[in-house]
């Protein structure tokens, strides 16, 4: 099973790309914004439930978690993740197996023309701020940088997706005349769009040898030191139980094993993640 994670601006070909991997079998989800009046824990359980799902299925999502490090700022309000959720979510996401593709356009000027075109919600200034905050994500987070160019020249199948949005923009609508008793109607109706197929192979994932060890690579590195920042009775035992669960789930990985499911997350090990950080978000009040 995969998961891969498309972010960035509007107008830089996500949605081309993902509904690409739909026609390979990803189930394809939009992240829209979070609801009003969701809480981080709240919305941190939800991410955790969505991105632990792809242990039993592929799942490519347009737009995701991560930007959460980027519109709160451009638009003024409160993000509802911080850094140690993100890391909570880059440890289930990399345990299932992760692609994150940071969908860009090095052409500034063509990039915010089409933005313009298309009336997104974005002025000039909060573009050029959204567009430095995902550079910045993606060098941070290992996000791989792609332009819609260099996707189609990799996955050439999937300029027939850009060619059927492009057809259905032009040809959503037809004139249908009909005639009846000496009298002509003319009336609008939607043209279909045939659903474009593909035979290629799916996203290049790592192997499973590659991916054991960059997991277990990361699992030693955060071992290395301590987990938390702040000290404290409460961040102590947070701190032991974090690190008692990873030595465990590093044992597993370097004990290797048939079975597939050792790379992904459990019931157990999910719930865990849940009540570690619905704890350590609820320590101030105690």
């Amino acid at each position: 099973m995969a998961l891969v994670l498309l972010e960035g601006l509007d107008r830089t070909g996500k949605s081309t790309v993902a509904a690409y991997f739909e026609t390979l079998g990803f189930e394809k989800i939009h992240l829209s914004a979070p609801a009003k009046g969701t809480t981080p824990d709240q919305y941190l359980q939800d991410m955790i439930d969505l991105v632990s799902s792809a242990a039993n299925k592929d799942i490519v999502m347009d737009r995701t978690h991560y930007g959460e490090l980027v519109w709160p700022q451009i638009y003024g309000r409160k993000a509802l993740l911080d850094e140690e959720a993100i890391e909570a979510l880059r440890e289930v996401e990399n345990s299932v197996g992760v692609q994150r593709l940071w969908m860009t356009d090095d052409d500034l000027k063509a990039h915010w023309q089409r933005c313009v075109d298309n009336k997104e919600p974005l002025d000039k200034a909060q573009f050029t701020r959204a567009r430095g905050l995902f550079s910045s994500i993606a060098n941070q987070y290992g996000f791989e940088k792609v332009t819609l160019q260099t996707f189609l020249k990799q996955f050439p199948d999937a300029q027939a997706i850009v060619d059927a949005q492009k057809g259905a923009a032009l040809e959503s609508k037809t004139l249908q005349v009909t005639s009846s008793g000496g009298q002509t109607t003319t009336t609008e109706v939607e043209t279909p769009v045939a659903p474009v197929s593909s035979t290629s192979a799916k996203y290049p994932q790592k192997s499973r040898e590659q991916h054991t060890l960059e997991v277990a690579n990361a699992i030693n590195e955060i071992l290395s030191k301590r987990i938390l920042k702040s000290k404290g009775n409460v961040y102590d035992d947070i701190e032991n139980e974090m690190r008692h669960f990873l030595h465990t789930k590093l044992g597993k990985l370097l004990g290797g094993g048939s079975n597939s499911n050792e790379l992904s997350l459990t019931q157990d090990e999910i719930k865990f993640y849940k009540t570690m950080y619905k704890r350590a978000n609820d320590k101030g009040a105690n």
